[in-house]
């Protein structure tokens, strides 16, 4: 898609024009008091804040209390000047200000003349006094020397503070998806700004372009985690802001490699414990998997013209080849063969697809991920005079990946993907200085993330494995079936593709700020535009669902020697389930804006108040063409006439574009406090409360991909011959329906042929997501560089966005799994079913904004800056997250009449929190003026500490056990104390087990000490109407301990050129962390994985890093 010449010419136009008021924080703020050597304030004292590297220099005045502020300062060093009659002007050594800091810098003049100078050593009060916000930032040098096992994203650092509670399985399939969460706000709640602009995944709200960019490139990065200011919005959880580097007089750069080799690396615990021989898993493949990485990384900086004009270039390379571990459930020998033995063709045929087992029916393998990146990233800096600058920044990634192991497919080797995604940001800003105390920026941006396709890499066509009745509705994107058999990993194909996308981000933001006497005020907003396109082809090739339902309800007969029933199926080739899906084309179109205005009033020499209020407009998403579905029970839709009653689309009356209304109401007040109780500058009493919304991720209109008629969304056939699908179902067969002809609003179209119909509609009164959030903290400052903060933080989540069945099937007493859509309420009541085959509707998932949640924590942290070569930080949280749903994608198995039995444990509630790191500076001779300083001078040390408990997990049943059209339910809890054991033990007859989960009888018996299916006997209709009664989350998995280690050895070439060796070693004592068990789909309660850990995180890793500076 060609982007739009006109938008790109508004934008630029918007920023070299702006007077007017609109704004994220991307700049910092100097103050404090001028006094005397008395203590006594001096009023009217020159103020000058001074930037090292480009020799800007902005002023003010103290006002008559002595008190000064100088507001709109970029991130870097400054010296602060102080002059006033009869009194000798001083200078303060550089200080460094960070983005969005208040730092505080009281001077102290000496009696003498003006013309007399005086540089002292100048130390920024550590205490904030300034406001309630909470959150860290990492400045200059400490970016490239921080790693840690997951790379060098400078996201991993977020985890260095309170309230973060790191996601270690972030990206996997089986788990939810963010990088973090912060303060019981969903890992999709948090805001990643890349130099004041929009950089986030418009789909599922995750870092783009912020997630990949280089450390090198950047010269602060920080997180916001807390009483936010009113200028801050879009999001709930964190403020993630990154700020480029930028070019000063004098020259500077660099070049590194980061490597890391499989031979460095210790071997993963699941191929240690392998059986087999001491080298090779017994299909062949290496033990030890795979991890070969490089990274290339040069920058480069200067003047183009001096104190005016300046520039920065960076550009990193990487490359990696990284085994992924993974062991699956597939056929045993005894499985093989009853399969060869008993088997239809097309059984036989899936079989070929399956490697052998490397022990039992334990398939361990560890392919490689292959992952290549190149981006570049060029900054202008020009500053027209002392009143008007003018930046630019841009970057561009371009990357390929190849994965073995497909979003939401197989464990299995051999249905992998490959892809490529690129990035760009295109970011202008103008700062307008009116007065010392009027002051504008301005800015413009644009983001695009282009992804050509993920396309699954086995291109078997369904028709080669005897599949004759399926034909994929996407010519393009052949490939084998995918086949589910209750207690085996999935085969084939991942459904979750091929997809494209071409996601457009357009932003104009504006910040006007005004020092009036004791109130630093602000006024300003932003708007975006909001524009993606995609093509997203799901179950393509056809899904064949095996659940034993056949062997229960007598409709297959037993396989000698086989006693897993759906196994049995499988073999005589009797599908529960068969789903097949059309491919989907959209373009959704979305806009946002939002005002605020905030007041940092100093209401006393000791106390400064923070007052704000911001008003923010999420429009209804659109999409482009009306392709949409609204469903409202008894009303005919006019565009479709032949359309069943209750399915409407935009056009209908009622119906607007989006299908759900308009929220305007969304205001935001923002409240804080800042108290020096001595007014000695070592305690604080800070804070602070606020409402705060997120928008709404357009992953709401991505279920909108085949929404009948355009596409069929999804088509499901119940009891069927797996050869034959279509003409061989029991219920309601009917002929090959695809590929599906292209449909436009208004045109003539028989719905009863792609029935039952399945829905995904927005509820029409969706409102945005918000939370309330306030936190109490004390800071105290213990010692010189020495500070203490303990505090109170909390939350409160109201109408988050939450998917839930809305058409369940009513469990009567003649209900079976087979006839689901014929029992549910839709259908049971309209006068249409007959000539639908007795099921319109095949269920109707509403998205709707009706999930709550809360979180409350103790956060305690010790932190020093720079002391005699030490730099350190502790931090424990303990904190606990309840909520009813802990994102729009991550769906719970309980009560769909109920959404109060799903309140339990968030996905990422992890109750303790600890994280400690150590950077020094070895103090022996740093000056290197011999061979012997040489060698022994230049050392620096660097460790980092995290423990933190696990993560929670639930608990399900296999299948449609309470027969009400919802999915998997949760097992029945029959008594006793759960054991949790190291799975190190193989404690129960399992290896690597964390729980007892044994189980005994068949079908619809299976139970194990503590845990039952719903419903006993071989019926599965014993459990119609009942739901499990176990909870949601109760149980939480390993916790974690992970220690790193850092040796920097700084050889000195000459003045400012500098050549550095780092070895590294993450995870050092080389400690197992497990994830969490299997408990769900694939490896429910009667599986034979079931209470197995089978997962964990990296062992010991070796990096070594060669750099040059200068």
């Amino acid at each position: 898609m060609q982007i739009s010449r006109a938008k790109l010419l508004f934008c630029l136009i918007a920023v070299l024009t702006a007077t007017t008021v609109w704004g994220q924080g991307l700049t910092g703020s100097i103050s404090g008091l001028v006094k005397d050597p008395n203590g006594a304030v001096i009023p009217k004292a020159k103020v000058v804040a001074k930037n090292v590297a480009t020799n800007a220099e902005s002023e003010t005045m103290s006002d008559d209390t002595g008190y000064y502020r100088i507001i709109n300062l970029v991130p870097a060093q400054y010296t602060v000047s102080v002059e006033a009659a009869g009194f000798r002007r001083t200078t303060t050594s550089p200080l460094e200000l960070n983005l969005s800091q208040a730092l505080r810098v009281d001077v102290s003049l000496e009696v003498g003349q003006v013309t007399e100078t005086v540089t002292v050593t100048a130390t920024a009060s550590q205490i904030n006094t300034e406001d309630a916000q909470l959150g860290v930032a990492i400045v200059g040098q400490g970016l490239p020397n921080i790693s840690t096992a997951a790379g060098r994203n400078p996201l991993n650092l977020a985890g260095l503070q309170a309230g973060v509670s790191m996601n270690p399985t972030a990206g996997l399939p089986t788990n939810d998806i963010g990088p973090f969460a912060v303060n019981g706000q969903r890992t999709q709640a948090n805001n990643y700004l890349l130099d004041g602009v929009d950089s986030n995944d418009l789909a599922i709200n995750i870092p783009d372009a912020l997630g990949q960019i280089s450390p090198n490139a950047l010269s602060e990065f920080r997180v916001v985690t807390g009483a936010m200011k009113a200028e801050y919005g879009r999001n709930g959880g964190a403020v993630v802001e990154a700020v480029t580097r930028s070019g000063g007089n004098a020259f500077h750069g660099g070049a590194e490699e980061v490597f890391r080799n499989t031979v460095l690396n210790a071997t993963p615990f699941f191929q240690n414990v392998t059986p087999g021989p001491p080298t090779y898993f017994t299909n062949g493949l290496k033990r030890k998997g795979q991890w070969n990485s490089n990274d290339y990384d040069a920058n480069f900086g200067g003047r183009i013209i001096k104190d005016k004009t300046f520039f920065f270039i960076s550009y990193l390379g990487f490359r990696r080849r990284q085994g992924v571990t993974a062991s699956a459930t597939v056929f045993s020998p005894a499985d093989r063969a009853a399969i060869l033995a008993y088997g239809t063709a097309a059984a036989k045929a899936v079989l070929g697809l399956v490697p052998p087992a490397s022990t039992g029916s334990t398939l361990f393998s560890s392919p490689a991920n292959l992952l290549n990146r190149d981006q570049g990233l060029a900054r202008i800096d020009h500053h027209f005079s002392d009143r008007n600058s003018l930046s630019f920044t841009y970057f561009i990634e371009k990357g390929t990946q190849a994965d073995p192991f497909a979003f939401g497919g197989s464990t299995i080797p051999g249905f992998g993907t490959s892809g490529a995604i690129n990035y760009y940001n295109y970011v202008l800003r103008d700062t307008h200085t009116f007065s010392a105390d009027l002051v504008n920026d301005a800015r413009a941006g644009f983001h695009r993330r282009a992804q050509p396709g993920v396309i699954p890499v086995n291109s078997t066509t369904p028709a080669s494995l005897g599949f004759t009745q399926i034909i994929p509705d996407d010519a393009a994107s052949v490939g084998p079936p995918r086949f589910d058999i209750a207690g085996y990993s999935n085969i084939g194909n991942t459904i979750q593709g091929p997809q494209s996308r071409f996601d457009n981000t357009w932003q104009y933001a504006d910040t006007l700020s005004w020092v009036h006497g004791r109130h630093s005020l602000k006024f300003g907003g932003d708007y975006r535009a909001f524009e993606g396109n995609q093509q997203f082809t799901f179950i393509n090739n056809g899904y064949f669902i095996y659940d034993g339902s056949g062997v229960e309800n007598g409709l297959v007969a037993p396989v000698p020697g086989v006693t897993n029933d759906a196994l049995t199926d499988f073999i005589r080739g009797f599908v529960t389930e068969y789903v097949q899906n059309s491919a989907g084309h959209q373009g959704y179109r979305d806009r946002f804006a939002g005002l605020f205005f905030q007041d940092d009033w100093k209401l006393a020499r000791n106390l400064t108040v923070n007052l704000g209020v911001r008003w923010e407009y999420a429009a209804p998403l659109t999409e482009l063409n009306g392709e949409e579905n609204a469903f409202r029970a008894g009303q005919q839709s006019t565009v479709f006439p032949t359309a069943p009653v209750g399915l409407l689309f935009p056009g209908d009356k009622g119906i607007s574009a989006s299908t759900y209304n308009h929220d305007w109401n969304n205001f935001g007040p923002r409240f804080g406090f800042a108290w020096d109780p001595f007014s000695n500058g070592k305690l604080s009493v800070r804070g602070g409360y606020g409402v705060f919304y997120d928008v709404a991720v357009s992953e709401l209109t991505l279920q909108f991909l085949t929404a009948p008629p355009f596409g069929i969304q999804p088509f499901t056939l119940f009891d069927t011959d797996m050869t034959h699908p279509y003409s061989s179902s029991l219920i309601n067969p009917i002929p090959q329906p695809f590929p599906h002809p292209p449909v436009k609003p208004g045109d003539p179209f028989d719905f009863t042929n792609i029935a039952p119909v399945g829905l995904t509609v927005m509820d029409p009164n969706f409102a945005t997501p918000y939370s309330q959030q306030w936190n109490l903290q004390v800071q105290y400052q213990i010692a010189p560089a020495w500070l203490a903060s303990v505090g109170y933080v909390a939350s409160n989540g109201v109408k988050l966005m939450y998917r839930n069945e809305m058409d369940p099937a009513v469990p009567i007493s003649t209900a079976t799994t087979g006839n689901t859509d014929q029992r549910r309420i839709y259908n049971l009541t309209n006068p249409q079913s007959a000539a639908y085959g007795g099921a319109v509707f095949s269920g109707i998932t509403d998205q709707s904004s009706a999930a709550n949640s809360n979180y409350n924590s103790l956060q305690a942290e010790l932190r020093t800056r720079m002391w005699h070569g030490l730099v350190m930080t502790h931090a424990y949280t303990w904190s606990h997250s309840i909520d009813d749903a802990s994102g729009l994608r991550v769906n719970s198995t309980g009560n769909i009449y109920s959404r109060a039995n799903d309140r339990g444990n968030s996905e990422f509630d992890i109750r303790h929190n600890y994280v400690g790191s150590v950077i020094y500076d070895l103090p022996w001779m740093k000056d290197q003026k011999s061979f012997v300083g040489h060698v022994l001078g230049g050392w620096t040390f660097s460790f980092i500490e995290a423990i933190h408990s696990g993560l929670p997990f639930n608990l399900t049943e296999p299948n449609d056990r309470c027969l009400c059209g919802g999915g998997g339910n949760r097992p029945d809890y029959i008594g006793g104390d759960v054991q949790f054991v190291d799975p190190r033990t193989n404690a129960f007859g399992k290896q690597n087990s964390y729980f007892d989960g044994t189980s005994g009888g068949s079908g619809g018996a299976l139970t194990n000490p503590y845990f039952r299916r719903v419903g006993t006997g071989n019926s599965a209709a014993l459990g119609a109407g009942r739901y499990g009664n176990f909870a949601r989350n109760v149980f939480h998995g390993p916790g974690a301990i992970n220690s790193d280690i850092g040796l920097t050895k700084r050889v000195r070439i000459s003045e400012g050129q500098s050549f550095e060796l780092v070895g590294e070693a993450f995870n050092l004592f080389n400690h197992t962390n497990f994830l969490n068990p299997v408990s769900t789909t694939g490896g429910s309660i009667g599986s034979a994985t079931f209470g197995q850990i089978t997962g964990a995180l990296d062992p010991r890793l070796i990096q070594i890093t060669a750099r040059y500076t200068f």
